[in-house]
């Protein structure tokens, strides 16, 4: 998303922005995550004396994957916006490229471990079966691998 903010020359000056940004995807760290749609985008910039205050809210629907059973979902975002730009980091006041900062408030947001629903039974770690779907014949016995001697000592 490229600002023109070089008609705003006294401070106190305002400007508001309302876009809608068509993208498909967003790299990170060498990853794509995808989106669905694009990302809304209502802003207010305020100029002060050495910055200008980026005020506003953003809306978009990323497409991610389960944590637990890799089924791929909708996760909409909605976040508030409030960065800030000194004027002396700025080359070109027809040209502030705040993309980068956008992508970077969408990345804040998403989840570390996501879920498509909280009471995901997630996959059989024998086969692979989607326990959301349905059970398995498999017989999984969760023992504590600290604890696991004690059932040698209790055979014997």
């Amino acid at each position: 998303m490229i600002l023109d903010l070089s008609d705003l020359k006294e401070v106190g000056s305002q400007k508001n922005y309302v876009k809608e940004i068509e993208v498909s995807k967003i790299d990170y760290r060498h990853k794509e995550i995808k989106l669905k749609g694009p990302i809304k985008v209502n802003l207010d910039v305020l100029k002060t004396e050495r910055s200008f205050v980026l005020k506003g809210d953003l809306e978009c629907t990323l497409v991610l994957q389960c944590s637990r059973c890799l089924k791929y979902f909708d996760y909409m975002i909605e976040v508030e916006i409030s960065d800030e730009l000194n004027i002396e980091d700025i080359e070109d006041l027809h040209n502030i490229n705040i993309f980068p900062h956008l992508v970077s408030d969408i990345i804040l947001e998403i989840p570390i471990k996501p879920l498509h629903d909280e009471n995901c039974k997630g996959l059989c770690p024998i086969c692979g079966q989607n326990l959301n779907e349905g059970d398995c014949d498999c017989e999984v016995e969760n023992i504590d691998p600290r604890l696991e001697k004690l059932k040698e000592f209790k055979q014997k």
